[in-house]
């Protein structure tokens, strides 16, 4: 089972770079992009060497929504740590 996070103590930025596509027209995360969890003091960033990916399966433009699914791997330097997100998905209001 997954969990939730916790907004008090965690948070996650995606930053993508526009003009980087790769051979299909997706976008790459850059390096900055940055997971906190300042309960256990660890600060992850994207691990370049894998793929990580947000795809946007619906976007109403009209209802002003937005949904994605997302895989990515986070490393940390400071915990000596890898966290592995699958199947991952969001539906937001926009």
């Amino acid at each position: 089972m997954g969990e939730n996070c916790d907004t008090v103590y965690q948070s996650f930025i995606l930053h993508m770079n526009p003009d980087n596509f790769n051979h299909n027209g997706g976008n790459y995360f850059t390096h900055n992009s940055t997971f906190n969890d300042w309960h256990n003091g660890c600060g992850y960033k994207t691990d370049t060497t894998t793929l990580n990916e947000v795809i946007i399966s619906k976007l109403d433009i009209e209802n002003r929504t937005l949904s994605a699914r997302f895989d990515f791997q986070l490393i940390s330097a400071d915990c000596l740590d890898t966290l592995k997100i699958t199947e991952g998905r969001f539906d937001v209001a926009y």
